[in-house]
């Protein structure tokens, strides 16, 4: 009679194992389906966004095509005079921690870039 106690006890054991085993592997298939699923949106997301970021890329080269052509020689020496506010907004930048700050400087580049293309 112990003998088939015991014979029982580790029957159901095996049982109980084989019912978690189981159940962690459909768990795991269920993660596996779900992770494949962000995967296979994350690809798609970053896909999009290359092909925008691609996009924008010959729309700001034709941009400058085009303004460089319409500026042609302007630019470089407008660009010239506002070397020391650029100088001094750069200053600003690489030495202080709160950018607000800089905000002066970066005015003064404004205008001097705005005065040398009118």
């Amino acid at each position: 009679k112990y003998r088939t106690v015991l014979l029982q006890r580790h029957q159901q054991r095996e049982t109980n194992e084989a019912i978690r085993e189981a159940e962690v592997k459909q768990q795991m298939e269920a993660l596996d389906v779900k992770a494949k699923a962000v995967h296979g949106r994350l690809d798609e997301m970053t896909d999009k966004i290359k092909s925008q970021l691609a996009d924008l890329e010959v729309e700001l080269e034709h941009d400058v095509d085009r303004l460089s052509a319409k500026f042609e020689g302007n630019v470089s020496r407008g660009a010239a005079s506002c070397i020391d506010a650029r100088a001094e907004l750069n200053s600003c930048y690489t030495t202080l921690k709160d950018s607000a700050e800089c905000q002066i400087f970066a005015k003064k580049l404004e205008k001097c870039v705005t005065e040398a293309l009118a």
